[in-house]
């Protein structure tokens, strides 16, 4: 794979090149007057606001944010569907997620805010009615660009438990159970199954795909379909070093990894008709030694995708023999 190149199985990047360290980044930290040190960040915006609260006093803010979006600035909200989030107006917003996970886990329990793709409010303080009333604190960091583009992963995950999505959700139904048996006790492993989306390299070095039953408990797997696509990368090709990271480079990654995420996730999914839980692809974690002494290679199944609801029941690796014997 050539430098800047995207791998559409994974959204992972090589890079190479040099350029100047230039280190802008800047972190405050406030236990006292929140509410208006917020309102003034807000205020600086000059294009686009994302908010992530699990209650939200639009009362609160409702001058500032008019005052913003009446210059141009586009301000989306997401927030938990609940009596606080039903007294307000979506029109209120340029986007207005009111999320629920629909299962007996999961609040939506975060207190962030990304402005303008360079600035970060986080911290313990609710933007409710009554959060100035109590001990609370919020650290806000700007130019952390690694930074920024994980909360603007996580606010787009977020934004998908407002839609139809959040209810494929796993359940005790026939679908969604292990009907592998135990070679052991002759019976139905009967553990939960999760649908996983693997990708890996056919000969012609083309992205393939395989959606897969998984069964985590132990490591039951079962290919439900296979496909192969052909993918154009049409980005445009850049360098850079870890040591210079600035916003065009962040926006570019997160954009093209978003990308990778919709493709796989939406549409690799529909063509099945199955709820996606995990995206997943097949890595050889001893390449060094491979090359260098001619070592059998040694595969990992790498998890960069979970379903937002099902992160803590779903690693980021597993070691499923039937999938990597697929993949190799």
């Amino acid at each position: 794979m050539k430098s800047g190149a995207l791998c559409w199985f994974c959204g992972a990047h090589l890079m190479a090149g040099v350029r100047f360290k230039i280190d802008m980044k800047k972190t405050t930290v406030h236990f006292e007057n929140i509410e208006d040190e917020i309102k003034e960040k807000l205020s600086q915006a000059k294009d686009s606001i994302k908010i992530c609260v699990a209650w939200f006093n639009y009362d609160s803010y409702k001058l500032v944010i008019e005052q913003l979006r009446s210059k141009g600035v586009k301000v989306e909200l997401v927030c938990n569907l609940d009596r606080f989030s039903d007294v307000i107006e979506s029109s209120c917003f340029d986007g207005f997620f009111p999320v629920k996970s629909y299962l007996r886990w999961g609040l939506m329990h975060h207190k962030f805010c990304i402005i303008d793709y360079k600035t970060i409010i986080t911290g313990s303080y609710n933007w409710s009615k009554n959060a100035a009333n109590h001990l609370e604190n919020i650290i806000v960091m700007k130019d952390d660009f690694s930074v920024v583009k994980a909360y603007l992963h996580e606010f787009e995950d977020m934004k998908m438990l407002d839609g139809s999505y959040a209810e494929h959700r796993l359940r005790k139904s026939s679908r969604f159970i292990c009907e592998q048996y135990n070679s052991l006790t002759g019976r139905k492993c009967s553990s939960t199954l999760i649908y996983m989306v693997v990708g890996s390299l056919d000969e012609s070095n083309n992205p393939r795909f395989g959606l897969w039953e998984v069964c985590l408990k132990n490591a039951h797997a079962n290919l439900v379909e296979e496909f192969t696509e052909t993918i154009t990368n049409d980005e445009p090709q850049y360098e850079r070093e870890d040591d210079y990271y600035d916003e065009s480079d962040m926006l570019r990654e997160f954009n093209t990894e978003r990308a990778v995420i919709n493709h796989n996730l939406f549409h690799n999914g529909k063509l099945n008709n199955y709820p996606v839980h995990a995206l997943a692809y097949v890595e050889v974690t001893n390449w060094g030694e491979h090359y260098k002494y001619n070592v059998p290679k040694k595969f990992n199944i790498k998890i960069y995708w979970r379903n937002i609801l099902y992160r803590k029941h779903i690693p980021r690796s597993v070691d499923v023999g039937e999938i990597i014997r697929w993949a190799q």
